[in-house]
C-alpha cells in the first residue's frame, strides 16, 4: 500500500495575534531607543556634577549621537575608574542600539502568507487547498549587498538589548550620583570571595 505523502493542515488562527505582536515590537524598539537617547543628558549631568540645569545647558548644543557620546566621555573622564569602565562598556551598546533603531525604522514590512498545497484532479480542477506552513511577518532592510531580516523573535532580542542599555544607563547615573546600584542595573560582575 503506498504511503500517504499529503502534508497535514497547519492551524494559522493565531496569526492576527502574531502580527499585532510584530508591530508592537517595532514600536517598542523605536520608542525605547528614543527614551534611551533622551536619557543621555541625565548621564552627562550626573558625570559633570553640579546643578542639573547647568549640565543640561552645557549638553544641549551637542548634536548627533557621536557628539553626545563624546561629550559624556569627556565629562566622565574625571570620574572614578569603575564609572569610566562602565561607560566604556555602555557606549558601544548605545551606539549599536542607535544603529539598529535606524535600520528598523527604515525597513520594509513583509507578510509571508505561509505555504499551501493545492491538489488538482485529472482535469486540473482544484480539489483542495491546504495550508502547510504558518504565515509570518518579517521586517527587511537591504544593506551593502545583504539583507537584514527581523521576525518576532529577533525583534524581541533587539528590544532586550535596548532595554539592557537603558538599565545600565540608569545604573551608571545612580553610581555617579552616589546612590546604590541594584544588581539588575549594573554590569560589574560581583567580586569573588
Amino acid at each position: 500500500m503506498p504511503e500517504d505523502t499529503r502534508e497535514s493542515e497547519v492551524d494559522d488562527s493565531d496569526f492576527p495575534k502574531e502580527r499585532a505582536k510584530f508591530y508592537e515590537l517595532i514600536g517598542h524598539c523605536i520608542t525605547l531607543y528614543q527614551g534611551l537617547e533622551d536619557y543621555l543628558p541625565a548621564v552627562f549631568a550626573a558625570a559633570i556634577g553640579g546643578p542639573t540645569d547647568r549640565a543640561h545647558a552645557i549638553f544641549a548644543p551637542y548634536r548627533g549621537l557621536e557628539a553626545k557620546l563624546e561629550g559624556i566621555t569627556a565629562a566622565i573622564s574625571g570620574g572614578d575608574q569603575g564609572s569610566r569602565d562602565r561607560w566604556e562598556r555602555l557606549r558601544p551598546l548605545i551606539r549599536a542600539a542607535s544603529e539598529t533603531r535606524g535600520k528598523i525604522a527604515h525597513a520594509s514590512v513583509l507578510h509571508r502568507g505561509g505555504g499551501h498545497t493545492v491538489t488538482l484532479d485529472e482535469e486540473t480542477n482544484v480539489v483542495s487547498v491546504r495550508r502547510t506552513a504558518k504565515s509570518r511577518m518579517e521586517l527587511r532592510k537591504s544593506q551593502k549587498g545583504t539583507e537584514l531580516v527581523w521576525d518576532n523573535d529577533k525583534l524581541f532580542e533587539e528590544y532586550g538589548r535596548i532595554e539592557r542599555a537603558r538599565e545600565l544607563s540608569i545604573g551608571l547615573v545612580r553610581r555617579l550620583t552616589g546612590q546604590s546600584v541594584p544588581p539588575h542595573l549594573d554590569d560589574d560582575p560581583p567580586a569573588s570571595t
